[in-house]
């Protein structure tokens, strides 16, 4: 079995400028194609940034924590058809809007915890196959069922815990 190909990504982009290009240099003969996994940690960038899947479309998993993210948009998983995992946990999120992960439809396991979302759309996650969520330690007020009717074959596993959500609607989860 082959390691994974790992990209440990430095952005400073604090005003959430999209870029073109991610600049690095390859180990050995291996290419943005073999690029598997992007981490970046206690970065600055109010987005994440579209380029990570235009420039590695083989990217299955991003983890972009602690790093000042307020805003998700669609364009920034357009080109992610091969994301199976993204842990966005501890940024300021505060908003999950329609579509966002429309073009994700393998994406099976998500993290949002630990930001200020106040927000979820009805359809902010079709498109995908999300089993495992965790968006607890947020900013989410009442439950609403419709937030997962297009992954409810797929969710086996919710996690909302400290949310300030008071009380459960009946048929809540079916």
């Amino acid at each position: 079995p082959t390691e994974e190909y790992f990209c440990l990504l430095t952005v400073e982009n604090p005003s959430g400028i999209e870029f073109e290009r991610i600049e690095g240099d390859h180990v050995g003969a291996l290419t943005d194609e073999d690029v598997e996994v992007v981490s970046a940690f206690y970065q600055n960038t109010p987005i994440v940034p579209s380029v990570i899947c235009n420039q590695f479309p083989n990217v299955w998993s991003i983890s972009i924590s602690s790093s000042n993210v307020q805003n998700l948009t669609p364009a920034a998983f357009a080109g992610c058809r091969n994301l199976r995992q993204l842990f966005l946990q501890s940024n300021e999120i505060s908003a999950v809007p329609a579509n966002t992960f429309a073009n994700s439809p393998q994406l099976a396991i998500i993290d949002l915890s630990s930001n200020r979302i106040s927000e979820l759309h009805g359809d902010s996650f079709t498109g995908t196959a999300i089993e495992m969520m965790e968006i607890a330690f947020n900013n989410l007020t009442e439950f609403n069922p419709n937030w997962f009717t297009s992954i409810n074959s797929t969710l086996t596993f919710l996690d909302l815990m400290q949310n300030r959500i008071t009380e459960l609607p009946s048929g809540a989860f079916g």
